[in-house]
Formats: structure tokens, sequence, C-alpha cells
């Protein structure tokens, strides 16, 4: 077999590299919305079969944004006679910690479908796009999989259609033939408004929960088109519902408005005691908090909320204010002086209500399927009464799970690749309770470049 081999800069000659540091959630966020947005704009992506797979230039820009860069060790040229093939090898080097991180092989045949009339040069550089491309998928799949991948380089796939080259200069034009689908026409996706108004109707009694977790799931993947056709379809789903159900009872308008009335009450409830606790006697506090806080389990009458607010505003109208001792005089050569600093409040700041953005943010963690069906629905009903505070901790806590669950799914499914000891570590991982959302990925990571290496020396 001929070798090709490429000579490889050993020099150890620190490099500065402006990359993330997928160790912080909020820049592993970052770069998943910035890889997206690049792909994108440059139509870095190949469509197939209605899935969308990123081509080796994006997944040599994902690596650039941390310091990871690709070198070709070597090209093997394993031709037969009647076989035109080349096997190429890529390792990954890091240029922040100056060490080779990861590495993948790959070949290109002109037996395959469509490269029957490749050059040779066209096959071995094809060997090489897609050693590049294998070499960054073992480590870095997961997070072309959070920027809404598929998670295998384009390069890998076979394309038909390809035709024998008609002149050299047409080759030399394309010194990689690949011939690919045509660039889809990109739609504008989902708007806010949208999304909101899908939400609205998703939670209308007549609309089954299974529905609702169906379509909450591909809620992101719509396009503007898709989101008008499923807002027309919802809204027909209702009215013909509503037309079918007999009238033995108070109309959906009805007892949506009686939720809401219900809502309110009990928002104005917990706003006043909040406000006045220093106020209200300990027994009456505990009174009111008990009152309230067993609406998480059953709905507490809109009328019984109502009477309990008007005892509490008619117990902070009757506590006698504390009375004020007046000054001593001061003495006559020396005049009063006005204190300066004003009596510190004992009334608490109102918690703030939750942003309109935050409450998105959690809608789209939500959609997750590893968020289940009533962890999902409990948090919708919810979110109207949710504090900036409270809505930050579900969005974290959601986060958690959403990567511990994924981590324990991956390690369940590949547990044959992995083996027995791997696995077991795996399992023992996923019930840690002091890991956070970023270790659960890196451990997903790591997990994934395990199976890759596992599956490449099988």
């Amino acid at each position: 077999m001929d070798s090709v081999e490429k000579s490889t800069p050993r020099t150890t000659r620190a490099v500065k590299a402006n990359s993330f540091n997928l160790k912080k959630s909020d820049e592993t966020l970052s770069l998943a919305i910035d890889l997206a947005k690049f792909i994108k704009d440059n139509k870095l992506s190949t469509i197939v079969q209605g899935k969308d797979f990123v081509n080796v230039e994006g997944w040599q820009y994902a690596g650039s944004r941390l310091g990871i860069v690709p070198i070709v060790e070597e090209v093997v040229n394993v031709s037969t006679e009647t076989e035109l093939k080349y096997q190429a090898k890529v390792t990954l080097f890091d240029l922040n910690n100056n060490k080779t991180v990861g590495a993948g092989f790959a070949v290109c045949s002109n037996k395959e479908n469509g490269k029957k009339f490749y050059q040779e040069f066209a096959i071995m550089s094809m060997a090489q796009t897609r050693a590049i491309g294998k070499a960054y998928r073992n480590i870095l799949a997961w997070i072309i999989r959070a920027a809404g991948y598929e998670p295998t380089p384009s390069e890998e796939l076979e394309y038909a259609g390809n035709e024998p080259a008609t002149s050299a200069a047409v080759v030399e034009e394309q010194p990689v033939p690949v011939v690919v689908q045509a660039a889809p026409i990109v739609e504008p996706g989902i708007t806010n408004q949208q999304m909101e108004d899908i939400t609205r109707l998703l939670n209308h009694p007549l609309i089954e929960r299974k529905e609702k977790t169906k379509m909450l799931i591909n809620l992101n993947r719509f396009t503007e088109a898709q989101a008008v056709k499923s807002i027309e379809n919802l809204k027909l789903t209702i009215e013909q519902r509503e037309s079918q159900r007999p009238v033995t009872g108070p109309t959906p308008e009805q007892i949506a408005q009686a939720e809401e009335e219900q809502k309110q009450a009990l928002r104005e409830l917990i706003d006043f005691v909040t406000d006045n606790d220093s106020v209200l006697a300990k027994a009456d506090y505990r009174r009111f908090t008990e009152l309230y806080g067993s609406n998480a389990d059953k709905l507490v009458p809109t009328k019984k909320l109502q009477e309990a607010l008007a005892e509490a505003q008619a117990l902070v109208a009757k506590k006698p204010e504390p009375a004020v001792e007046p000054e001593p005089a001061a003495p006559a050569s020396q005049p009063q002086v006005p204190s300066a600093t004003p009596a510190p409040s004992n009334t608490p700041a109102p918690s703030e209500k939750a942003s309109e953005a935050t409450i998105k943010q959690i809608i789209q963690t939500l959609t997750s399927h590893h968020i289940e069906e009533g962890e999902r629905s409990k948090m919708l009903l919810s979110l109207n009464s949710l504090t900036e505070d409270r809505a930050q901790e579900a969005i974290a806590k959601a986060e958690r799970t959403i990567a511990q669950r994924a981590f324990c799914a991956y390690a369940n499914e590949h547990a044959a690749v992995i083996g027995k000891e791997e696995h077991e570590r795996a399992m023992t991982r996923c019930k840690s309770l002091t890991a956070s959302a970023d270790d659960f990925r890196e451990e997903l990571g790591w997990l994934d470049a395990l199976v890759n290496n596992k599956k490449l020396a099988a």
C-alpha cells in the first residue's frame, strides 16, 4: 500500500485562542446559539429525508470556537486493481492546552454509490474531508445536537446522481466533487406571538393531554407557516368539540373565566398576606398561608379566597399603630437637629413577577422529551404565579433533569458497547444528587467519545 505522509508541526509554542469554556453552562448555551446561527446564515448544512446534517465546514467552525484544530496525520492508498480507495487519519489538537484531544479515520472509494467517475485526487480529498468531520464528531457531537442538528457529518452520507466529468477544467473547479441536494428555501421560524397563541389554545379543557404534549415537544421546530396552520387546526378542533359536547354544565368559556377569577383571587390573597406578614399575628398568618398553600392539591373556591382577603385586610386595618415616644427636649444651649436617617421600613419588598422572556424560556425548556408529561403539565399550570427567582430556579432544575436523564438514557442505550464496568459507573453517576447540569453534559460528551472509539476499535 502506498502512503502519503503529511508533515505535522510539533512545536510547543503556546497559542492563545479565544474559545468557550464548556464547563460553564452559559458559555455552552452561547456556543450552541452561535453555532446554529453561523450554520444557518452560511448554509453549511444539508437536509436528507427531512433531517439537517452539518457539513464539515460547520464542524470546523465549532472546533475553532473551542480552540481545537484538525491535523491530517496520514493518507494511505489502499486501492486494488478493480477499486480506487484511500484511507485518511486526522487528529485534533487543542491550542489552549497544547495536546491531542481526539482522532478520526475515514475511507472513500469509487465503488460507492455515485462515485464511479471520480478521479483519484477527488477520492483522496473526500477521505480527508470525511476524517476531519469524523474526528470532530467523536468529541463534539453533543454540542452539534444542542444547536439543533443531527450529530453526523453530512459527508458520511451517500448521495446518488453524480455524472462523469466532461472536462479536466470542470473537475479542477470542484476538487471535492460531492453532489448534494439543492439548498432548501429557509422559511421563517415560529414567532413569539404564535408560540403564546398555541400555548393558550393547548390549555383549553377540550384539548387532550397527549395532544398537548405532542405539540409542545415539536413547538420549537415549527416554521411560521406551520404555526399558522396549527393555530387554525386547534381552533377548529375546539369549535367541533364544543358543538358535540352535551350541554350538561358550564361552557368551556365559563370554566375558563371561573379559573381565571380563582387565580386572580389567589394572587391577591398571597400578595397581601406576604406584604403584611409583620403586621398580622402569627396565628392569623399561619391560617392564611395554610389556606392558599392547600391550593397546590385542590382548588379553593374563589368566594372563600375573597372572604379570606377581606378578613386579612380588616385585621391589618384594626392593628393599632405603635405609639411614638416624643424625643426629649434638647438643652437650651443646643438647638434640636432633625434626624437625617429615615426610619427603617418593616414591610418587605414585593416579590418580582417572572418576566415574559423567562416564561418563554421555561416553555422552551419543557419541550424536551426528557421532561415527563406530569412534570410538564404541573409547571405550565403554575407559570402565572412564579416570581422571577422561582422561575430561574425552575429553569435550572429542569436543565439539570434533562442533562441527567439524557446521560442515563445514553448510557443504557450503549451498555453493550461500553461494557459492564463503565455502565455500572455511569449508573452510579446517574444517581448523584450533587452533580450539576454541566457535570452531566461533560459526562455525556466523554461517554459519547468512548462509544465512538470502541466502535472504531471493533
